[in-house]
């Protein structure tokens, strides 16, 4: 997101002001929909929530990647918005089932390494996106971005389908909630 701010000012020409009010929607959509959610995630499995959050995500990349071939500002907020409901989507039921994880004891310490892994996610997502970018301009810049935000777009399918066959299901996630163990000779009760 931070190089999509860099192209619509240095590219496509908008204002600070203007890129700042085409990422609000996103940053709504992130703000309203994490806690609804939470919500939601007690009737909706975690994998559920977080694979179908990272799917929307990819294909906001994948909206996002036709830069270059004159997406207009519309679709850019349309992209932008579309990527805060997945975000929204992961975040928060990522962050239940790590917690739920531990003992009471370790749930701050759950929450830091859900927190700290996102954060280093992110800084290493910037770092390759600025190596891949480099100091291009123009068009050169218009299409390394867009490869790059296919890329994005493959490690956040590659995320949804972690999600669907890494998180517990609903029926699991229940059982370890009630404190019931797991079924002799399976890992998570046969689920």
């Amino acid at each position: 997101f931070f190089f999509i701010s860099l192209y619509l000012q240095s590219v496509a020409g908008y204002s600070v002001l203007a890129v700042g009010a085409a990422f609000l929607p996103m940053t709504a959509v992130i703000a309203v929909g994490s806690p609804l959610a939470g919500i939601a995630g007690n009737r909706i499995a975690a994998r559920t929530l977080a694979g179908t959050g990272m799917a929307l995500l990819s294909a906001a990349m994948l909206l996002l990647s036709r830069l270059g071939d004159g997406l207009e500002i519309r679709s850019i907020v349309l992209g932008l918005a579309l990527a805060g409901v997945g975000v929204a989507m992961t975040a928060t039921p990522v962050t239940a089932v790590a917690v739920a994880e531990l003992p009471s004891s370790r749930h701050g310490l759950a929450g830091s390494l859900v927190s700290t892994s996102r954060t280093i996610g992110l800084a290493v997502g910037v770092a390759v996106m600025g190596a891949l970018l480099g100091t291009a301009t123009g068009d050169e810049m218009t299409s390394r971005l867009s490869l790059g935000l296919k890329v994005n777009a493959g490690v956040a399918a590659a995320g949804a389908l972690a999600a669907v066959w890494l998180l517990p299901t609903a029926r699991q996630s229940a059982r370890r909630l009630a404190g019931l163990k797991p079924a002799r000779g399976t890992i998570d009760g046969g689920d």
